[in-house]
């Protein structure tokens, strides 16, 4: 190697250096830069041609600057639109003239749009757009089209829909054979002087919260809480100012509550009447719900006024409405319970041992020919049970279901589940079937009854199986709370 060619190696170790120092440099400069992934120098031998053979090469070369993408330190700041990625991937982004642009700098930013000043765009430090996708009017993700990432300023107005109360209430050492409801009187206003609609006095606690009209203001209601005769019952009244209920009162005539030239109602201002019922440890267990009349007259005794949950209603709701037009809203109050489902059970239980024998209850895996009845009676192949009743819709269905002996319970309990639209279990023996939503329910075994595979009944051959409950019998709707 000639001593040019030695000079030429020896320079370009130190110029390839020096291209390593300035990316090692860079790395140091935006050590601070959000979104800045570091790089690395990766060097290349230059070999020798075919024709210098004795040579023993040609320096190094810079091969190429590789970028590292492993995730750096996050850092948490207090601005909301601030953002990083977990993981792979890149923020987008938009010049707005057909552009893409990828970043993992997630400093964002709100700036007013170009077009409306009512709008705010979410845009990068070089004010580029940010893309995502938006959500549609009940806050779903429309993953259909990458869009630009705007706030309005405002957002619309929307009524209270929901309203959950976590209280604590006290018992009180004073009991009041008056019910809330009576307590409570809506032509009492203080615009004409008179006392409050009900006195302090009236009720043991009381919580208050905002909910909001069609016009984005709030307003305010009351829930009432008063101890009751009955020490496992608390009642409680919602309520707003009288002077401010907008209700429909009649819906024949179309008179609201403050109408003008209407006379003062004493159910103005109540919105719904109820009591709450607790076991001995204190837990919520039933709930009934009233509408209060304009004359303010409930009359709980009887069904006039009583709320019944509609099929697929979870909790009970009031009606308000504070502008007088429209229809009036509605909003669910949850007192941190909600209603199950309707349950309906056999009225036997389905043994798997013989007579003499300690009681063992079947289950779901039990096999039929492991099974017996409370007098020890086995089905025998062939066996017909047939499930006559409604569906929780009120939808007639007969359930004919013949025995294979091999086959478990549960082939049974699928059946159930598909015919009577129910879950369908049995526990410690019983055959209980469950709606599967909840409110009004229909669901019901009005009977069960047997035949053999010659077609008698236990009425002419006493030695057929009744498994689950007597011939002719009705399942007995479940004793649990469903409001």
């Amino acid at each position: 190697m000639s001593i040019y060619g030695t000079f030429f190696n020896g320079y370009s170790g130190v110029s390839r250096l020096g291209d390593s120092m300035s990316v090692l440099a860079d790395n140091v400069a935006n050590l601070n830069t959000i979104g800045f992934k570091g790089s690395r120098s990766i060097f290349e031998e230059i070999l020798n041609t075919a024709t210098e053979p004795a040579r023993q090469g040609n320096g190094v070369g810079l091969a190429m600057i590789d970028t590292d993408f492993n995730l750096g330190k996050f850092e948490v700041t207090k601005v909301p639109t601030d953002m990083a990625i977990d993981g792979k991937g890149f923020f987008v982004l938009s010049d707005g003239a057909g552009g893409t642009f990828y970043t993992r700098n997630g400093q964002f930013r709100l700036q007013a749009n170009a077009a409306s000043q009512q709008v705010l765009d979410l845009v990068s430090t070089s004010g580029l757009a940010v893309q995502g996708y938006g959500l549609d009017a009940n806050n779903a993700v429309d993953a259909t089209s990458v869009t630009s990432l705007s706030l309005a300023r405002r957002s619309q107005p929307k009524t209270t829909e929901a309203v959950r109360l976590i209280v604590n209430i006290e018992s009180s050492a004073e009991l009041s054979d008056v019910p809330l409801y009576a307590r409570w009187d809506g032509s009492r206003t203080a615009d004409d002087g008179s006392p409050a609609p009900i006195s302090e006095d009236d009720y043991n606690y009381a919580a208050t919260f905002p909910v909001y009209d069609e016009d984005g203001e709030a307003r305010t209601i009351t829930v009432y809480f008063d101890d009751t005769t009955d020490p496992g019952v608390k009642e409680f009244l919602v309520a707003c100012d009288p002077d401010k209920d907008r209700r429909l009162y009649d819906a024949a005539t179309g008179a609201r509550y403050n109408d003008s030239g209407q006379p003062a109602m004493p159910g103005a201002g109540a919105l719904l009447y109820g009591r709450l019922r607790f076991n001995t440890q204190g837990d919520l267990i039933d709930i009934a719900a009233y509408r209060v009349p304009a004359n303010g007259d409930v009359a709980p005794d009887t069904a006039t006024n009583r709320i019944q949950l509609g099929r697929g209603e979870a909790y009970y709701s009031f009606a308000y409405n504070f502008t007088g037009t429209g229809e009036d809203r509605t909003a669910t109050l949850d007192f941190g319970t909600r209603a199950v489902p309707q349950a309906v059970n056999a009225t036997g239980r389905a043994l798997v041992s013989a007579p003499g024998k300690p009681p063992a209850y079947v289950s779901s895996a039990s096999r039929w020919e492991e099974v017996y009845d409370e007098n020890g009676r086995q089905p025998a192949a062939g066996d017909m049970i047939t499930f006559t009743g409604t569906r929780g819709d009120g939808t007639a269905v007969t359930l004919d279901y013949t025995i294979n002996l091999a086959s478990e319970l549960s082939d049974l309990l699928a059946n159930l589940e598909q015919e009577f639209a129910c879950v369908a279990t049995v526990e410690e023996g019983v055959l209980t079937l469950t709606d599967t939503t909840v409110g009004d329910s229909e669901l019901a075994i009005t009977s069960i009854t047997y035949r053999n595979a010659a077609g008698e009944t236990p009425a002419t051959n006493a030695d057929i199986a009744q498994i689950f409950a007597p011939d002719g019998s009705r399942f007995e709707t479940s004793e649990q709370a469903r409001f």
